[in-house]
């Protein structure tokens, strides 16, 4: 039963572990009620656990019975003089276990109602939380292309710019030589040697 609160009337279980896993220990179980006096109906020899085709195991099993609220102790000896081994065990008027059972039906409601509550507010919670997230990831992505964008342009710009010039400073140096080699060929075409 839960935390070894046990109800007067109903059987209590007894389990001995002998020494050595001894298989003829022949424990007994001397039962003391709840004023501290040995309760001869209820001291009892606890028998042997052993499964079939089992030679060793040490285990016994028994049980008492209670007929009164209180403290009840349970002391148990084996003729191997192993022990004493004592165990207490309070008995009241009904164990920790059926209480529960007795628990009023609006007091489970009001602790559905509150799981309900609680997992509601966490489900908005988690909505928010999604949202906001989504929103935050949005700007962060619009943030970066933007700064992409920005240095795409500029980098193009520049690109374009010296692209410009250089094509500038070619043409220039190319209209110049042009005009160099024109300049020399009316140079020629003028001079007094050629004339006839």
């Amino acid at each position: 039963m839960a935390q070894g609160e046990y109800k007067s009337g109903e059987i209590i279980r007894l389990v001995y572990q002998a020494a050595a896993q001894l298989s003829n220990a022949i424990p007994v179980a001397i039962v003391y009620d709840e004023g501290g006096v040995a309760h001869s109906a209820q001291t009892t020899a606890l028998n042997s656990a052993l499964l079939a085709g089992e030679k060793a195991g040490g285990r016994y099993l028994g049980h008492f019975t209670p007929d009164a609220e209180g403290r009840w102790t349970v002391v148990i000896e084996d003729k191997n003089g192993n022990g004493p081994v004592a165990k207490v065990y309070n008995v009241s008027g009904q164990n920790v276990d059926s209480i529960g059972d007795k628990i009023p039906s609006a007091l489970l409601l009001a602790q559905s109602a509150l799981a309900s509550s609680v997992s509601s507010a966490l489900l908005v919670t988690q909505s928010a939380i999604n949202v906001a997230t989504a929103s935050d990831l949005l700007l962060t992505q619009s943030s970066i292309n933007s700064s992409v964008n920005s240095s795409l342009l500029v980098v193009q710009s520049a690109i374009n710019t010296a692209t410009a010039s250089d094509l500038l400073l070619t043409q220039s140096s190319v209209i110049s030589s042009i005009k160099s080699d024109l300049t020399a060929q009316l140079a020629t075409l003028t001079s007094p040697a050629m004339v006839s």
